[in-house]
């Protein structure tokens, strides 16, 4: 517990002083506050079987898993990746602050969605595209997301940059708002073949 608290610390210090390579110094930490956490478990991907069909279940989140982010914190750090957002609003935004509002989920998600361009602006990232989910091809899914939003980001290490950043902090609280959940998926270029 000593060495989680003085990781932690240390990470709110960064933070307070806007060191510019911050990001850095998140990556080498990280792994250690995990560690300290004594976060070793792994989820295992669930599949169902329905009708002898093999289902995959599918889980949306507000926030990644200590697993997750573990791995965003490792191997290549320095490549550009595109952020896949399906995302899924709640039908009322609810602020943690307990404010009260009359916007609903959509209406705060797009608060967060003006803000955020400029702090992918300050990192070198770039909306690529959005678009709202009209219907499902292919495929089953219990409830389909509302709108899919692609973001590039120079490197793992400058997404992390811009949510460590206390403007975007402040930017979140809209998104947090307004989502019921997403799914955020990392990829990048080149590796598949098209």
């Amino acid at each position: 517990m000593k060495n989680f608290v003085i990781i932690i610390s240390v990470c709110i210090i960064l933070v307070s002083v806007g060191w510019n390579y911050r990001a850095n110094i998140i990556f080498e930490i990280y792994p250690l506050i995990l560690e300290a956490r004594g976060s070793g478990e792994r989820s295992e991907l669930s599949v169902k079987e329905i009708n002898g069909v093999e289902i995959m279940e599918v889980k949306n989140a507000i926030v990644p898993n200590d697993e997750q982010m573990k791995g965003f914190m490792e191997g290549d750090i320095d490549t550009p990746i595109f952020m896949v957002n399906l995302l899924k609003f709640k039908d009322k935004a609810e602020y943690e602050d307990g404010r009260e509002t009359n916007l609903t989920g959509e209406e705060a998600y797009l608060i967060y969605g003006q803000e955020v361009q400029g702090h992918l602006k300050k990192v070198g990232a770039e909306p690529i595209f959005s678009g709202r989910v009209e219907r499902l091809m292919l495929g089953e899914v219990g409830e389909l997301w509302d709108v899919i939003a692609i973001a590039k980001y120079p490197s793992r290490k400058a997404m992390m940059e811009m949510i460590m950043d206390a403007d975007y902090r402040e930017s979140e609280k809209h998104r947090a708002a307004g989502l019921k959940g997403q799914l955020n998926i990392e990829t990048k270029t080149g590796e598949f073949g098209w």
